[in-house]
This record gives C-alpha cells, sequence and structure tokens, in this order.
C-alpha cells in the first residue's frame, strides 16, 4: 500500500465522493491498457480524449478507485481533487520523501538523454533493483508517474526529464529532487519555446538547482560555467583535458578512460561512447564495481529508435529516428561511417521539428555534417523528406555535392517513392523528428516483402 486513503486526500487537497475505500493503492496509473490491480486509477484530460470517459474500463483493468476532476458515476471510489495533473505531482512529491533509501537519477538534455537513461537502467539493473521512465514519460505527467513506479526497498530509479517550454523543468525537478543529476548535452532543440541556445542552456541547467545535500551533478563538458547548491559534487565528463573523468580512447570498441579503466562498449558512435562514459561515471557513484560495469557495457545495444540496426529486404537499417535536433542528426552522421557495409550508404532526413524561426538555418547546417560524413565513407543517395529539408536539397543540387531527392511529406506516394530508390545491400541510416514517421518506410519494405512471399 502506497497511502491510505486519508493520505490521499490530504496530500491532494480533494475529498472522497461517497464511502472512502478501506485500504491505499497498490499502485497508481492513468492508462486503462495497463493492469492496475488494486491501483488507483487517475483520470486526466487530454486534447483528444477524457480520461473521466474510461471509468468503467479503469475498474475492469483491477483499478480499487479513482482519482477525478468531477463528480461522476462510477463502480470505484472516486477522490475528488481540483486538478489531477497537480494531484499526481503532489503525490508524486510526497513518495519521493518516502523513498529517501532509494537513489533518484535524473537525466535530461537536448539529445542523448533516452540513451544513456536506457543505457544507465541496463549497467544498474545487471547488479541492483531499481525501475526507468518508461519511453516519453518525461513531461509534467510522465515525471511524476514514473517516480510513482519506484518501490520502497529499490536501490534506485532513473527518470528521464524533458521540456520544451522555460519552467517545465524547474517545476519537475522540485518534485523529483534528485541524488544524482545528469545533463548529456545542451544544444538547439525545442527552440519554439526556448527561444535559443541560452534559453535552452538555462532550462536545462534548472535540474540541478534541487539536487539533494551530498549529492552529485554529471555534465556534459560544454566550455560553460555550471551552478550547483553547496555541498554537491560536480563532475563534466566528456573528451577535453578538462573533462574528469575523460575519454582517452575508443578503439576497437574499447573505451579508455584518464583513470586506467578500460570497459568493453559495443556500439559506435562518438556521441554513444561520451553517453557511456556518463554512465560509467553514475554507475560508480551508485557504488558499482568497474567489473561490474564493464559486464554489462560489453552486452548493450541501442535501443529501438535510437540507432538499432534491423534488416528488412536485405537492406540494413539503423532507426535513429525517435527525435531529431541538429546536434543529435550531426552525431548520428559522424557514427555513419564507422559502420561496415558491402553496398551503398543511403541517408534519410526527415524535418526537425520545433526549432522556431531558426529552423531554415539549421537545416541548410546539415550539410556541413552530411559531407563531413560524405568524406569520410561515401555516402551514395541523400533522401530528404519534409517541407523544412526542400532547401537542403536544392543546396546539395546546386552545389552539385551529393545525389539528393526530396518529398514535401511522407505520404503512401512518397514511401513507395522511397523504396524505389533502395536497393538489396543498401545501409540506410534514418533520423527525423518523431512526427516525420520515418519508420513507415522500414515497414513497407517488410510488406513488399511479405506480399512477393505470398505470391
Amino acid at each position: 500500500m502506497m497511502f491510505t486513503p486519508e493520505e490521499m486526500a490530504r496530500i491532494t487537497g480533494g475529498e472522497w465522493i461517497g464511502p472512502p475505500p478501506t485500504r491505499g493503492p497498490a499502485c497508481i496509473g492513468h492508462d486503462t491498457r495497463e493492469r492496475l490491480d488494486g491501483g488507483a486509477y487517475v483520470a486526466i484530460k487530454g486534447d483528444a480524449r477524457d480520461g473521466h470517459d474510461f471509468i468503467q474500463e479503469a475498474g475492469e483493468s483491477g483499478a480499487s478507485m479513482a482519482i477525478v476532476k468531477r463528480r461522476m458515476d462510477s463502480p470505484i471510489p472516486c477522490l475528488k481533487v481540483p486538478c489531477t495533473v497537480e494531484a499526481i505531482a503532489r503525490l508524486a512529491s510526497h513518495w519521493r520523501d518516502v523513498l529517501a533509501g532509494t537513489r533518484v537519477i535524473a537525466i535530461t538534455g537536448t539529445a542523448g538523454k533516452t540513451s544513456t537513461k536506457n543505457l544507465l537502467h541496463h549497467v544498474l539493473g545487471s547488479t541492483l533493483t531499481g525501475t526507468a521512465s518508461p519511453a516519453s514519460w518525461n513531461n509534467a505527467i510522465g515525471g511524476p508517474m514514473s517516480l510513482l513506479r519506484a518501490r520502497q526497498g529499490d536501490d534506485y530509479v532513473v527518470l528521464e526529464v524533458g521540456t520544451s517550454s522555460p519552467g517545465e523543468i524547474e517545476s519537475l525537478a522540485g518534485i523529483i529532487r534528485p541524488d544524482i543529476a545528469m545533463i548529456t548535452l545542451i544544444g538547439h532543440g525545442h527552440l519554439e519555446g526556448l527561444a535559443d541556445i541560452d534559453g535552452v542552456r538555462a532550462e536545462k541547467t534548472s535540474l540541478l538547482h534541487h539536487i539533494m545535500p551530498g549529492g552529485l551533478a554529471i555534465v556534459h563538458e560544454d566550455g560553460h560555467a555550471v551552478d550547483v547548491p553547496d555541498g554537491v559534487g560536480l563532475l563534466r565528463h566528456g573528451v577535453s583535458s578538462d573533462s574528469i573523468p575523460r575519454l582517452i580512447s575508443r578503439a576497437s570498441g574499447i573505451l579508455t578512460l584518464d583513470d586506467g579503466s578500460c570497459f568493453e562498449f559495443p556500439v559506435p558512435g562518438p556521441h554513444h561512447a561520451v553517453n557511456a562514459v556518463a554512465a560509467i561515471t553514475a554507475a560508480r557513484a551508485c557504488g558499482m564495481k568497474d567489473s561490474e560495469i564493464h559486464a554489462a557495457l560489453a552486452v548493450s545495444l541501442p535501443s529501438d529508435g535510437r540507432g538499432a540496426i534491423s534488416t528488412h529486404g536485405g537492406i540494413d537499417f539503423i532507426n535513429d529516428a525517435y527525435n531529431a535536433n541538429p546536434d543529435s542528426v550531426a552525431a548520428a552522421l559522424m557514427m555513419f561511417p564507422e559502420l561496415e557495409s558491402s553496398g551503398r550508404r543511403v541517408v534519410i532526413l526527415g524535418d526537425m521539428l520545433e526549432l522556431g524561426d531558426q529552423s531554415t538555418r539549421l537545416h541548410l547546417e546539415l550539410q556541413s555534417a552530411l559531407m563531413q560524413a560524405h568524406m569520410k565513407s561515401p555516402i551514395g543517395q541523400v533522401l530528404l523528406v519534409g517541407k523544412e529539408m526542400a532547401a537542403l536539397q536544392k543546396s546539395l543540387a546546386c552545389e552539385n555535392l551529393l545525389s539528393a531527392e526530396h518529398w514535401e511529406q511522407l505520404d503512401d506516394q512518397a514511401i513507395r517513392e522511397i523504396g524505389d530508390h533502395l536497393t538489396v545491400g543498401d545501409l540506410v541510416l534514418l533520423k527525423g523528428s518523431r512526427g516525420m514517421r520515418l519508420e513507415r518506410i522500414p515497414h513497407y519494405i517488410d510488406s513488399i516483402e511479405s506480399e512477393a512471399a505470398r505470391a
């Protein structure tokens, strides 16, 4: 039991409609598609759906109570609160106090935060007990809900912290109050809401303001001063001489740090290697031995949508299309030449969204990263999708630099035409914002193969 019914009412400022349940919830959730056996269902009104319409389904999924904003007919007891999202935040903040023995780790950054979260959870979970934020649970709802998934007695919980406008991280950080705060990279992302790189830096570093006394900040090197509370340690990880720990080399899949330690890490790309150094640092802070960290890193793989490689119709796809901003696209292009291929190298890029009035310039600047990758290992074809990619295609064509095609949107016809440009043996990099849905391309290749097999 997480909270008693009386505690829930007091913490949220709510009141029970009718008799309260006889005992508190075993868990808290807001998705009726998941089992909520003995748990509390939180009804949240979104843009497309209102969770209050699914109270019946919540009871069928095992929920023993619901947290609601309005009075309604319900098969289960309901706690009426002023705001269900605020109720989650208050419950999570209280739960953070209960988790005094659990090391809370929060990760933010313009790029690499999800990959680092997954990698760190993989490493810590090899010897310790804990949880991590599910995919995309990094906002005002997902962050507190992720914290509420942690259990007393867990060694750790790894939380991803995202943002799209000023103040979001500050608010989440006040709830999470991490023991270890990590910033993977500060770059050009969510500029529609954060305006410029200074706005991004201010937003990301606000996570550090709420580190618990005696805690640790692990920050990617970028040459800017970082303030942490008194009594909090600060480590900058990267490859520069000022970084501690510093990545000296990553030859043959072996990461060598400045302290002489070595770790096997089979994932290509300098950005993944730097993220691994951050994970090593955090794992050490959690008490893991280097031998334990080494064993876990040696069997790590990129997660789906963030560099995982799969074969479809004889074509190898690197699916790094879960999200994109200028820094993550450049990092993916730097990694591309490191992968072995006996066939052509093809780059498929989709629009980078939410870049505001700097969007056109930042899309055009991808030309430099493309050419650097091309110089290391020739790129046979560049396929661009989205209105913002039009200027890049025109620039490449005018200067006769690379063979490039462009489609304004990824409709069915575009997918078929892109598929016609691909041949067996190609190594294809997919990179674009989530809204571009570039993963539909390998799915189309699969459908062609299935139809051929049936014929």
